[in-house]
Order: C-alpha cells, then structure tokens, then sequence
C-alpha cells in the first residue's frame, strides 16, 4: 500500500514538474519581440500608467498630484492651471532615472537634451523604426514652428501618417489617446540614463 501511494505521489510530482517547465517555455515565448526593441528593465509604461486618469481641478482648486510634477523638477509653487505637458514627461523621466531638461517645463525644450534619435518621415504615412511604445518620446509644435509653443509625449503607438501620444495635459488629464499628426512633430527620440 505505502509503495503505490509513493508510486502515485511519484507520478503527480512528475507531471507537476513537466506542467511547471511548459508554462516557464510559455512565458519564456510570451517575452519575445517580433522585431522590436524589447521593453527596458524599467518600463517607463508602467510608471506612465499609474498616472492615467490624473485630471486638472475645476477653478481655483488644484490636484496635488499633477503638482507633485511639479515639486518632483524643483516647481515647489505651481498649480495645475499651468501648461504641465512637459512636467509630466520629466516627472516620468526623472523618477525613472532618465536625463531630463534644463527647461522641463518648456515642451520644445525636449528637442535639445541626450536621446537616440529616430528618424521619422512626416510626408509618408509609413511606421517609425526603432518607437518603443511608451517609452519613446515626441515632441511636436503648437500653433506655428515658429512659435516656440509645443507638446510632448510618450508615443503609445505608430499609425503611420500620426502617433498616438500617452502624456499630461492632454484634455487636461494624463491620457493615452491625443493623436498627433507627424507633420507637426519635431523630434522623436529614446532617451537615456541619468549619470547623476
């Protein structure tokens, strides 16, 4: 009796085993990229997605979370009420370990700081090689070229003739759905560790 119970035991541990060593394949394959950059061990995604949903307050009041944008760049007195874009792209750079700008709070100023860039064509409704969704970051202007207004942003996902851009301030919340048409983009780039 005790030598079938231990044959039984045997077996199920046995099976068990094989079961374990075909989910850890699985997940093993679930990892693989089909072309891709692989996602960077900090994925920025997921510190970009705990802010989906951080809206602007109505009137006067201001949410102490889009402020924590703020006070993370050294802004220890600025409301929701300003253009806060850039804040939250360098909130999310900065708390991950990346280089940021001298000017965080200025949009365009993002075309000027260290990044791997990435050549994309406005002309051609074609993909941008090298986006890491939600990791890659674009910056575009406002207005006019000339205008020094701007936004930037995580790209979310190449459409070919426009992005999908995951960035605050969008619609006065932290979104994932501003589609922004690459004609009005003046930089896209994957930026790079902090060595400080």
């Amino acid at each position: 009796m005790k030598n079938k119970v231990g044959k039984i035991l045997f077996g199920l541990i046995m099976i068990l085993s094989v079961v374990g060593i075909a989910i850890i394949m699985v997940k093993d394959l679930t990892k693989k990229t089909d072309g891709r950059k692989p996602l960077p061990e900090d994925d920025l995604q997921t510190a970009i997605m705990q802010e989906m949903g951080t809206q602007e307050l109505a009137g006067a009041d201001s949410n102490p979370e889009v402020e924590e944008y703020f006070q993370a760049l050294g802004y220890n007195t600025l409301k929701d009420d300003t253009p806060w874009c850039g804040a939250f792209v360098g909130f999310i750079l900065k708390t991950n370990g990346y280089k940021i700008s001298n000017q965080p709070l200025r949009a365009r100023s993002y075309e000027d700081i260290d990044g791997e860039d990435l050549q994309f064509n406005t002309k051609v409704a074609s993909k941008t090689a090298g986006v890491i969704p939600y990791h890659t970051v674009v910056v575009a202007w406002r207005e006019s070229q000339s205008s020094g207004k701007g936004h930037v942003g995580f790209i979310a996902e190449d459409l070919g003739d426009k992005f999908r851009v995951a960035g605050g301030n969008q619609s006065n919340e932290v979104n994932d759905t501003y589609l922004l048409p690459k004609g009005r983009v003046t930089r896209v780039f994957n930026p790079v560790k902090s060595l400080t």
